[in-house]
């Protein structure tokens, strides 16, 4: 199989998941409200795609980012940061997301007003505690999406 069909199935496969996602927050919604932030996040919000290297997550997160109106990709290092900004960059991307670095300082993606998905590229090179972190931040944006009865997508990409 070729590299580019490969990544479509994995874009396919990821958009299959959030699709069913969305519509299990849609469902649970209503009664949610007893559910706490995290377990919201983990259980209805949370995607996590585990694939080969270089098997299509740049391009998945890429395309899946078109989806959302206010997404936040954070991407493991700032070596691959720049590989990732090109990638966005050559191939016309709308500017819809905020990039920054997992190894930078994760205040600045809170408050980033009307976030409705955070993508983790490579989150296997991320540290546990970062991820914790990202899960801390991720509650947040899901509990206030959820408040005002609108989906919300964290993706790890493995």
């Amino acid at each position: 199989m070729d590299k580019d069909k490969l990544s479509q199935n994995v874009f396919v496969a990821t958009k299959l998941l959030w699709n069913s996602a969305k519509h299990n927050q849609k469902y649970a919604m209503e009664e949610s409200l007893s559910i706490s932030k995290k377990s919201w996040l983990k259980e209805f919000c949370l995607i996590k795609v585990g694939c080969t290297r270089s098997s299509g997550h740049t391009y998945t997160i890429r395309e899946m980012s078109n989806f959302f109106e206010n997404s936040i990709i954070l991407i493991p290092n700032f070596n691959m940061l720049e590989h990732a900004k090109e990638d966005y960059k050559s191939n016309n991307i709308k500017n819809n997301y905020k990039m920054t670095t997992c190894d930078s300082n994760l205040y600045k993606i809170r408050g980033i007003i009307q976030t409705d998905s955070i993508f983790v590229d490579c989150s296997y090179s991320v540290s546990n505690n970062k991820l914790e972190e990202i899960e801390s931040i991720a509650s947040e944006y899901a509990d206030i999406r959820r408040l005002s009865k609108k989906p919300f997508g964290l993706f790890l990409m493995q």
